[in-house]
């Protein structure tokens, strides 16, 4: 995904951008290395506002929602982690060479 962001010039370039944040994010936060996550978080989210809830098939409200719950964890220095499952996706594939 991030070679596709880096050549995308599409209204979608800083939603796909946000998405591979988000995973760094998870990541930092996995490895109990706080300020990156956090920081990761916050750009992630921020990146995220201006889509609509539902994009690409997939109900990011909710991620956004998980987003806030883990910089809350995170802040009061619990683990939480969001989890996209992939079967939420079955039905809306998209394709990243076009």
């Amino acid at each position: 995904i991030e070679e596709f962001w880096l050549t995308d010039q599409s209204q979608d370039r800083n939603f796909f951008k946000a998405i591979i944040i988000l995973a760094a994010a998870c990541l930092h936060h996995s490895k109990q290395n706080l300020k990156p996550a956090e920081r990761l978080y916050r750009r992630s989210l921020e990146l995220l506002q201006p889509y609509p809830c539902h994009h690409y098939g997939y109900d990011w409200a909710e991620v956004r929602q998980q987003i806030k719950e883990s910089l809350s964890a995170l802040l009061s220095r619990k683990m939480f982690m969001i989890v996209i499952s992939p079967t939420h996706f079955q039905h809306s594939y998209v394709s990243l060479t076009t």
